[in-house]
């Protein structure tokens, strides 16, 4: 990997930001405004730190670039970023009926899908790039 590259997944702020979002979301137990407000913004970082991830030259395109054969792993990561902007959607719809009770095990599940995804990515990056 370039070091333009290397750099890119300790930098992209999402992979800070992200985790302290979910530990928000994961306490707002009781709440359905603070589930909500907390939900939304973890979309609106997610989307951002998604499209830093898979625009051209982005942080997708050097992992494929190290590695041709990394090509099937992205494609599944990337295809993960969709399922999980289509669960916080299907979450906010449910939090904005005031169904926070019925959205906490989908909610612990979001969060669970989110983390894993990110592991699964670092994993892919230090695999890539073993420097």
């Amino acid at each position: 990997m370039t070091s333009e590259t290397s750099e890119s997944y300790s930098d992209l702020d999402g992979h800070t930001r992200i985790p302290e979002l979910l530990n928000e979301l994961e306490a707002a137990t009781t709440a359905v405004a603070d589930a909500r407000r907390t939900l939304t913004s973890l979309r609106d970082e997610l989307k951002g730190h998604f499209e830093l991830e898979e625009r051209p030259g982005g942080f997708f395109e050097g992992l494929r670039n190290a590695r041709p054969d990394n090509q099937p792993k992205v494609k599944k990561l990337t295809d993960e970023h969709g399922v999980i902007l289509e669960n916080v959607h299907g979450l906010l719809g449910d939090l904005e009926g005031g169904k926070l009770e019925e959205a906490l095990g989908r909610i612990k599940a979001l969060c669970k899908t989110i983390r894993d995804h990110d592991e699964s990515e670092y994993k892919l990056y230090t695999e890539s790039n073993p420097d």
